[in-house]
């Protein structure tokens, strides 16, 4: 009966997202839209509550490596789901929990990484204590999702050096959504 239910709600969200149309587009200063997106494999579902497992360290799974697009890149944020949890979803306010690896878009190079750190990282979304483009682009993300973001310079360190990142560098993130707590 349950799986019925959840085939039922399933077919119904994805009849609702595929008829809001969008896609990923960034526009450039002619205001001719340029057409940018991420070729990521279909988005796989994670049953967050069977199939999450985490290490002794906190964190899920190994890490990724992102999907790195042909051209230049774009010039507003542009996002893919990777892997779609089915779990809390993450909003202004709340207090998230992510694991993440940073590489730089024109280099391909991994800048960081909470693989590598060992632990996954907890911020209040909304609060000014992560970039713009994480600020914007992990809102709605459910636990247990995987979503890649491109995000241009001004959405990140803009023209200044930060660590191993030069400015005006676009950076490409895979970002893992480990928890939510409530406002």
């Amino acid at each position: 009966m349950n799986k019925a239910r959840l085939t039922i709600a399933t077919v119904f969200v994805a009849l609702v997202l595929g008829g809001c149309g969008g896609g990923d587009s960034a526009t450039t200063d002619e205001g001719a839209a340029q057409s940018f997106s991420i070729d990521a494999p279909k988005p796989k579902i994670v049953y967050a509550d069977k199939y999450l497992k985490f290490k002794p360290n906190g964190l899920f799974g190994s890490e990724p490596k992102p999907v790195f697009p042909d051209g230049p890149p774009p010039d507003d944020l542009a996002l893919a789901d990777l892997v779609e949890g089915i779990g809390s979803s993450a909003g202004e306010g709340d207090r998230v929990t992510v694991q993440y690896v940073g590489y730089l878009y024109d280099s391909q190079e991994k800048f960081d990484s909470s693989w590598d750190q060992g632990k996954p990282l907890t911020f209040k979304l909304g609060a000014g204590e992560v970039i713009d483009g994480w600020e914007e682009g992990l809102v709605g993300m459910e636990v247990s999702d995987r979503r890649e973001l491109v995000v241009p310079p001004d959405l990140a360190y803009g023209t200044e050096q930060v660590g191993k990142v030069p400015p005006d560098s676009t950076l490409i993130f895979v970002v893992d959504l480990l928890d939510v707590k409530d406002k």
